[in-house]
């Protein structure tokens, strides 16, 4: 009996999402998200990253659900209110609560000697500087640059963030938005030919890929001809370096994870395929990815090494109860009709 009003609970409080979830969509982000867990615990394809396949086609799903919000559902007369609100709750909250587990977590274990100060405190729980890593300075642990700061995949959401704000700008004034998604794209293939750091301006920052946002976007506003325009250049530069064999770091995964992901999306889209529980899958989704860090780092300490069974039991673990005590009450106010 208990049980059943659990799962009641489950399904009335993630149904609500449906309003800007898509019907399998909760399915691709779960498994994009395990994608980056299995990428930091030592797990790839064919000798290739597939986490960062994975953070490409999350930017693509990202544009596309943002572009949503921001057009369907938000309200005409408090259009970037809302919207602000809506990407702020559903980014920070989930955060802060990984955050405060994960200090929480160095201070009692002293593990991998952390260093705190009210400034990197400070530039760690903002997210967007943690984009900038390769040149602020934002470590707080006894960890590679990349993997010292309190959540390491955050640096992603950094890019998010201020991709959010390029694709208002983007979706306002269009012609504009097309403009920085075309040197976008440019920045991407200056990368990738190798005249700019390829890691640092074809993956990480949003300079070379907010393009991949920007096809979110096009894809939800059906916009073929500009999308075939994205699609074609990287589609061709990946046939160029493929044939010169010089593929940069993480070339070959963005554009596989951008050509792919843009071909899934577009036909889920297209199709709109339906599956049960997509919703659940949702919500555990960006839990496992902010939190599986800290549950590698509890398997390096209880157990000697970084057991693949432990971080994905602690991830999921942390995902509902995530879900049970701050997620359902943020669902409340995120889609909470407007007067």
């Amino acid at each position: 009996m208990q049980k059943n009003k659990l799962h009641r609970k489950i399904l009335l409080g993630v149904a609500v999402k449906t309003k800007i979830r898509n019907k399998m969509f909760g399915y691709i982000r779960f498994i994009l998200a395990y994608f980056v867990l299995l990428s930091h615990v030592g797990i790839g394809l064919a000798g290739k990253n597939i986490g960062v396949f994975a953070v490409v086609i999350f930017y693509i799903l990202a544009g596309l659900v943002t572009s949503k919000v921001f057009i369907k559902i938000a309200p005409q007369n408090a259009q970037i209110s809302y919207f602000i609100k809506d990407r702020f709750l559903r980014i920070y909250p989930a955060f802060f609560f990984a955050f405060a587990l994960t200090v929480l977590f160095f201070c009692a274990t002293s593990y991998l000697q952390p260093h705190f100060n009210a400034k990197n405190l400070l530039l760690n729980a903002l997210i967007v500087p943690l984009n900038y890593f390769f040149w602020l300075d934002v470590s707080v642990i006894d960890a590679p640059v990349g993997l010292n700061f309190i959540i390491p995949p955050a640096w992603s959401l950094g890019a998010e963030l201020q991709a959010y704000a390029l694709l208002v700008l983007a979706i306002k004034f269009r012609r504009l938005g097309y403009a920085l998604a075309i040197g976008s794209l440019g920045v991407y293939a200056a990368a990738n030919l190798g005249f700019i750091n390829a890691d640092i301006y074809g993956y990480r920052l949003v300079y070379g890929v907010f393009f991949m946002f920007y096809t979110g976007f096009l894809i939800y506003q059906k916009e073929l001809g500009k999308l075939a325009v994205f699609y074609a250049a990287v589609a061709a530069l990946a046939g160029y370096l493929f044939y010169s064999r010089e593929f940069s770091a993480f070339g070959a995964e963005t554009m596989l994870g951008y050509l792919i992901g843009a071909a899934i999306v577009l036909a889920h889209e297209k199709f709109k395929f339906k599956l049960k529980f997509n919703n659940i899958a949702g919500s555990l989704s960006y839990a496992i990815f902010i939190s599986h860090f800290l549950f590698i780092w509890l398997s390096e300490l209880l157990l000697g090494n970084v057991n693949l069974a432990f971080v994905t039991t602690g991830s999921i673990i942390f995902g509902f109860i995530n879900f049970y005590l701050i997620e359902q009450k943020i669902n409340k106010i995120r889609f909470r009709k407007q007067t």
